[in-house]
């Protein structure tokens, strides 16, 4: 019976750490596609993720006074990224707000829902 041979070769070196930092900053962006602006956020969550869908919502350049929503992005991320992102996003905008001397109103109101407050009014 013949031997099965390996492809790897036993090393005494450590294995490198994954530095994500370096990753991302050497990152290619000159084929990015453009931003999209989006003044409207809604969130749902399932056993395995989280949902942000990103809409645009203006009036209707009609004069009809009705109110137009545009999806422009659905985003799906694993619910173990959740707290680190919106951790991450509140750290951020606290230090533009720290930095500047600012205050950011929230547009959103308090929700019977809610179980944190992040910031307070």
């Amino acid at each position: 019976m013949a031997k099965r041979k390996h492809n790897f070769v036993p090393s005494s070196e450590k294995p490198k750490e994954l530095n994500l930092q370096e990753i991302i900053a050497n990152t290619e962006i000159e084929n990015a596609p453009p931003p999209i602006y989006a003044n409207h956020a809604e969130f749902s969550i399932n056993p395995h993720d989280i949902v942000i869908d990103f809409i645009r919502i203006e009036p209707t350049r009609s004069g009809t006074g009705k109110i137009q929503a545009v999806l422009v992005q659905r985003i799906m991320i694993p619910l173990g990224l959740g707290k680190g992102f919106a951790t991450g996003l509140a750290n951020l905008i606290a230090g533009f707000e720290s930095a500047l001397g600012v205050k950011i109103p929230s547009h959103r109101s308090r929700m019977k829902e809610d179980t944190i407050e992040i910031w307070s009014e």
